[in-house]
């Protein structure tokens, strides 16, 4: 126990008394928020035709509606339709458009050769304007001879292994 406390027993009486007050103050201050907020002050008609033939001057509050002003229009429940939380669509990834291809070969090949067993094609260059005869690896405007086989010829470039072939119907 406290020293002071136990030689003044009167303090302990005066703290209990201003408790007790504290408390019922407090009780009273929430009973009267209770009241306010359960007891309304007066009802207020809002859009009423009883509402607007009532005196203004007799109101608390003003109506909110003059008989001048224009009727509210009717009441749209299907605004209240849409989704509030839809999540947005995932976005339709971009089809990268399929690359051009490249543009055909402008050499003609003229004819195969054999010649003891190994093949050689005579090839027309446009842009050079020459007959060529290549065997397989060769360099050939830019591009590789890959193989040549006894009715066509395939080609390396940048865009992969083309191939040209000789005309169905031709001398052997």
């Amino acid at each position: 126990m406290n020293p002071r406390s136990a030689s003044n027993p009167d303090l302990l009486g005066t703290l209990a008394r201003r408790t007790k007050a504290i408390v019922a103050a407090l009780s009273a201050g929430t009973m009267a928020c209770g009241v306010f907020a359960v007891w309304p002050l007066s009802p207020i008609e809002i859009g009423t035709t009883a509402n607007l033939e009532r005196e203004p001057e007799n109101d608390i509050a003003p109506p909110l509606l003059h008989a001048s002003s224009q009727a509210l229009p009717p009441f749209d429940v299907a605004a209240f339709d849409a989704p509030v939380w839809l999540a947005p669509p995932t976005p339709i990834a971009e089809t990268t458009a399929a690359s051009t291809p490249a543009p055909p070969l402008r050499l003609q090949l003229l004819g195969i050769v054999s010649d003891r067993g190994a093949y050689h094609a005579v090839i027309y260059d446009p842009d050079a304007d020459r007959v060529v005869v290549v065997s397989g690896g060769d360099t050939l405007a830019g591009r590789t001879i890959d193989r040549i086989g006894p009715d066509s010829v395939a080609i390396r470039d940048d865009s992969g292994v083309r191939t040209l072939a000789l005309r169905a119907g031709g001398t052997r």
